[in-house]
């Protein structure tokens, strides 16, 4: 990502879901209730259509330009129920 390596069936795809995601929570009031609050919590006054339009302007560039800004936070070790250990990853926008 951060080298732009991103074609552009990936960049419509991915917008595709992330504003379809937007559309369906408009049909779920549990989901409008969760925008909503998280706009309160978060003190953003955001729409799902203003969202929708700023996802939309999202390119290639603007995506690098984000990823060179994310840095390896933390890496912890998982064990499941067997014993075997499974590595996660966190990362940090700085």
């Amino acid at each position: 990502m951060e080298a732009g390596q991103i074609n552009d069936t990936e960049l419509q795809q991915t917008k595709a879901m992330i504003t379809g995601h937007l559309r369906e929570l408009q049909d779920s009031a549990f989901e409008l209730i969760a925008f909503d609050f998280n706009n309160i919590l978060s003190g953003a006054e955001r729409t799902v259509p203003a969202l929708i339009e700023e996802v939309e302007k999202v390119d290639t560039a603007r995506i690098q330009q984000m990823a060179e800004q994310v840095k390896l936070d933390t890496i912890y070790f998982l064990r499941d129920k067997k014993g075997k250990c499974k590595c996660r990853r966190s990362l940090i926008l700085m």
